[in-house]
């Protein structure tokens, strides 16, 4: 479809949804005039910002002598321009509170005047404030009541999890994504059972997810949204209203704090690091020289008096954070990547794998002479005769006494340290630093609000690369950075009904490089014409079996950027006391940019005998290039229905996507660039076939370009409707049954549209891919969910969910298409499907007798065909079984239990969480050490058919405040990993990393570490025990 087709749409869908609910709203100003009370004058107005970021407050006001409904009453909330007047029914409501607590004061003539403090109130959900007035008497004072919020949430049709400011402070936690993930139905990072990368992260209404892979693996860290800033932080996973869209998971709605008429602020500092005894796995990390962590927050918020008016009437919210951290990694700088290395002993240095032990000395030549056949030119090596009266019974047996003769086999190569030039010293691996930042903007006049806001987050880090231990220097560095504006001007109609207009931008970035030139000739003073035959230059090393690099240095060169502009408008109408209706549209507008460049070795250089690299080009293999942009379209309607016990939330939402991609129309020629039917290879003049070479490069992608606009076609329109419908039934005052079901979509992270977007065969591989696929079809859940909340006493409540997830149309890959001359490739395409199901049962009792606690527990079964989308593309490549039967997916842990709770006595705080898991699945190693094996049909081992260990971890914290007027002071120390266990956290074919295990898996190895020292992972485990000592200061 045509882009202007697509304004079409937008315009058709707009009159059709958006102006019939602004008709609506007017309907309701005209039709019911006790609700719009614009006759009032100086009647409070009720705007704040859009609601997904406000609450809404709700009420009668009675004679509190004979029940009697008072007409024309006022309820203001303090500190605020919000308020209402009760109509004849003496109901109120006031509309688009910002979530926190606040005083509401009732007045009314001839009656005392009445305060209820202590009113809480939460996004999407609706507060309860009742007012009982007595006549008002001669020495009448006013009456101050605090109020006593309900456990229960009434109104609350699906799973929600809302975590204030007060509450993120006390606890444990330096990010807000570890808030999330001590909440029931997350698990190992995932929502419910779904993949990594279905959430929808919102942040004052608007959408900040990077399309590319749906902040997979950073969550809101990357958002510039610290702790500090967060006035809520919400979390929906049981279902969600249409307004809601492209998340298949779950839905996290953040809203920032807004400067207030007074000022407030705070300072943070910390700084710690590790201390554990296990430095076999974590060596360094105890090293009191340096301080592994440092963090310095602030924030600031209040008027700016200079504008004049009201205190409030312009005001300001600034945060900033700096952090860093040297990680719990640590390499040793044994070599550098400018060392040179002989080949001799380069390649000399791989005898692991037929060199094992020989029982003669005849064995022994017969070794050598054979090795020296096959490698001439190389190292020569010797072997140790072990004695021949007793030689190995089995291979285990061998291996053994394989062991035993490793270090003299190391003798004959240790010479090699002779060329090493690196300090020795140790050198972080998984350094990581970040910068960020949030200024927000707030302006209130009478009957609008205006509020811009700017964040940034600026991040530098390092993945930790095992094999890089000894060449530290070598491995590429990842910069990180992501820019977000938003604006919000909400209008209102009546004290009953107003609109919001609004617009966003993002910005998102990604480097990955070592050295920022890609040219820089550091990349080749190693030394070592190490050449794939396609050309490409690869890292040094000694061998990839069992050792550690000793030359070389990472030679990609990455970078993308996502763009995106969004644009949202919507209308609300408290119709009657019954119906709230909101519809809206919203418009987002996407680039995406990204360029891939393989280092190959400048043929030309070596006529100079002077080595230089270039980069690929387009045309070559190695190189990856798009700039794509998308445009997605929404427009929704729904009502919130509330009478007596009895709430529904019902909407529609439609979404439409424009995928801007292409598509092949002859799938078995699909490369523009490359091309193999004859009638597309570009040929002279006399018609005679150019050849494919790196000279006629030009040539190939001028007919590249001609090949695009004749043998391809745009990828089609995707739209779809999503119905959703939630109901809640008060069976009592302090127990609500509830239950939701509705469709949600989402389109595949945009990486799989684009991935390899010209179709370049791997060089060598007889199945390339799996490559991008623009018209992939948008992935559909089916979300069902029955709840019960019920409390117990006055402090105590309990909520307890059934739920399902059927997920259907999984971007997947099990998809093969043959090539017309030779091999085939795949594709991702909607092949996968999941069914995940389970239960979770919270426990809150809130803080009362000094102390508080939270239980979360999760029972979840999430199986799948595959875990990860590429699985089916590589089990084809490997000539392995399709993946087509239900298996457990990564993620599925049965048993998840969460504790959080918190003491508190004359300023003295000790807050904790503890965790326990069951374990996740894991799929063994065919040669692995287990009794039991378990096997498919067709004798594969069946994927994750066993258990890694449980794993168990509580932090705590502990608090000391000073108070000084209206200044506080606070020490603290926060300790992770208390207890230091030693949790399994990573990907490993074994469920333990036994001595056993290790001599099973080891062949003997002439090189610079131990084949004890290769197997020792300590990526496959949790952080180990950090301590971190800190003060704030608030004003």
């Amino acid at each position: 479809m045509k882009k202007h087709q697509l304004l079409l749409w937008t315009f058709v869908l707009y009159t059709h949804l958006f102006i019939p609910a602004a008709v609506l709203t007017l309907h309701t100003v005209l039709c019911f005039p006790h609700l719009a009370l614009a006759e009032h004058r100086g009647a409070p107005s009720t705007v704040t910002v859009v609601i997904g970021t406000t609450g809404k407050i709700a009420g009668t006001v009675v004679d509190a002598a004979n029940d009697e409904p008072l007409i024309g009453a006022t309820v203001t909330v303090e500190g605020t321009k919000l308020g209402a007047k009760t109509n004849i029914d003496g109901n109120y409501v006031i509309l688009n509170v910002p979530p926190g607590t606040y005083t509401l004061r009732c007045t009314y003539v001839g009656y005392q005047t009445a305060t209820l403090r202590n009113v809480k109130v939460s996004v999407d959900m609706t507060t309860r404030a009742d007012f009982r007035l007595q006549v008002e008497s001669v020495q009448a004072q006013e009456i101050v009541v605090s109020a006593e919020r309900n456990l229960v949430i009434k109104d609350m049709t699906a799973t929600r999890a809302a975590v204030g400011s007060d509450e993120i402070k006390t606890l444990p936690i330096q990010n807000p994504s570890q808030v999330l993930e001590i909440q029931a139905g997350v698990v190992g990072g995932t929502f419910r059972g779904g993949r990594r990368g279905e959430a929808m992260y919102i942040v004052d209404g608007f959408s900040v997810n990077d399309v590319y892979d749906g902040n997979q693996g950073r969550g809101i860290n990357n958002l510039g949204v610290e702790s500090q800033a967060i006035q809520e932080l919400e979390l929906l996973t049981g279902g969600y209203n249409a307004e809601y869209g492209q998340a298949m998971s779950a839905i996290i709605n953040i809203v920032t704090k807004e400067g207030g008429p007074e000022y407030e602020g705070t300072l943070q500092t910390f700084l710690g690091g590790y201390l554990t005894p296990r430095l076999d796995l974590f060596p360094n990390v105890n090293n009191i020289r340096t301080i592994g962590s440092r963090d310095i927050q602030g924030s600031l918020g209040g008027p700016l008096n200079f504008f004049g008016g009201p205190k409030d009437l312009v005001t300001f919210f600034v945060n900033a954070r700096y952090f860093e951290d040297e990680g719990r990694f640590y390499g040793q700088r044994v070599f550098n990547p400018g060392d040179i290395l002989p080949p001799s002993i380069f390649t000399g240095n791989q005898i692991g794998g037929f060199i094992g032990i020989a029982r003669t000395q005849q064995e022994i030549d017969r070794l050598i002479a054979n090795y020296r056949q096959q490698n001439p030119g190389n190292y020569d090596f010797f072997l140790y005769p072990i004695d021949p009266t007793d030689p190995p019974k089995n291979e285990r047996e061998r291996e053994e006494k394989g062991i035993r003769v490793y270090r003299v086999l190391r003798q004959a190569t240790d010479n090699f340290r002779q060329f090493a030039t690196g300090s020795g010293e140790f050198v972080p691996m998984n350094p990581y630093r970040k910068f960020s930042g949030l200024a927000k903007l707030t302006f209130r006049p009478e009957i609008a609000k205006i509020s811009a806001q700017f964040q940034f987050s600026d991040e530098q880090f390092r993945n930790f690369d095992f094999d890089w231990q000894y060449i530290p220097d070598g491995v590429a560095t990842n910069y990180r950075r992501s820019y977000t504006g938003i604006l919000n001007i909400t209008q209102a109609i009546s004290n009953t009904a107003f609109f919001n207009i609004g617009a966003s931008l993002l910005y998102s970035s990604e480097r990955n490089f070592l050295y920022e030139d890609p040219v820089d000739k550091r990349y080749l003073d190693w030394g070592i014409n190490n050449l794939t035959p396609a050309g490409a230059y690869r890292p040094g090393q000694a061998d990839f079996g069992q050792e550690f690099l000793v030359c070389g240095a990472q030679t990609g060169h990455f970078s993308r950027s996502t763009t995106t502009i969004n644009i949202k408008g919507d209308i609300s109408a408290q119709v009657n006391m019954e119906n709230l209706v909101k519809a809206g549209i919203d418009v987002k507008f996407h680039r995406l940019w990204l360029e891939s460049a393989s280092l190959f070795l400048d043929e030309s250089s070596l006529q100079t005998g002077v080595q230089r690299l270039r980069r690929a080009e387009l045309g070559e293999a190695g190189y990856d290039f798009y700039d794509r942009r998308p445009i997605e379209f929404a427009a929704f309607i729904q009502d919130k229905f509330e009478i007596n016990r009895f709430i529904v939330n019902f909407g529609v939402r439609l979404d439409v996507f424009y995928p801007d991609g292409l598509v092949p129309k002859d799938p078995s020629d699909p490369s523009p660039y490359d091309p193999l039917r004859p009638e597309n290879l570009p040929r002279d003049a006399n018609g005679n076939v150019v050849p494919n070479t790196r000279e006629n490069l030009p040539i190939y992608v001028r007919n590249g370009q001609n090949l695009l606009e004749r043998n391809y076609e745009r990828a089609s329109l995707k739209w779809q409707l999503s119905p959703r419908l939630g109901v809640a039934f008060a069976i009592a005052e302090t127990s609500v049954l509830r239950f939701f079901f509705g469709q949600v979509f989402q389109i595949p992270n945009f990486e799989f549209l684009y991935r390899n977007p010209f179709f370049r065969r791997n060089p060598g591989a007889d199945v390339s891919g799996p490559f991008g696929n623009a018209d992939l079809k948008p992935q559909r859940t089916i979300k069902g969910e029955l709840g019960l909340q019920q409390q117990f006493g006055e402090d105590i409540a309990v909520d307890i969910a059934l739920y399902f997830n059927d997920i259907r149309d999984l971007n997947g890959s099990a998809f093969l298409r043959e090539y017309f001359d030779r091999g085939a490739y795949t594709q991702f395409v909607n092949t996968d499907y999941a069914l995940t199901r389970g239960l979770t049962i919270r426990i809150d009792k809130r803080f009362s007798q000094l102390f508080n606690f939270g239980i979360d527990y999760t029972f979840q079964v999430a199986q799948g065909n595959t875990s990860d989308p590429a699985a089916a593309a590589f089990a084809l490549a490997a000539n392995a079984p399709l993946p087509t039967n239900l298996v457990l997916l990564d993620w599925d842990q049965t048993h998840t239990l969460n504790l959080t709770g918190s003491f508190d006595i004359d300023g003295w705080l000790l807050s904790t969480i503890a965790r326990y898991g069951s374990g996740f699945p894991y799929t063994p190693d065919l040669n692995a050490p287990l009794p039991i094996l378990v096997r498919g049909s067709r004798g594969e081992i069946v994927t994750n058919s066993l258990r890694r260990p449980a794993t168990f971890t509580v932090d705590i914290r502990a608090q000391k405040t000073f108070s000084f007027d209206k200044n506080k002071l606070s020490v603290y120390v926060q300790i992770y990993n208390l207890l230091d266990f030693g949790n399994q956290s990573g990907n490993y074919p074994f469920a333990l990393l036994t001595p056993d295990m290790i001599l099973q898996n080891t062949r003997v190895r002439s090189s610079v570490n131990t084949p004890e020292q290769y197997q020792t992972r300590p990526q496959l485990f949790a952080p180990p025990r950090q301590v971190l000592v800190g003060a704030s200061f608030s004003l």
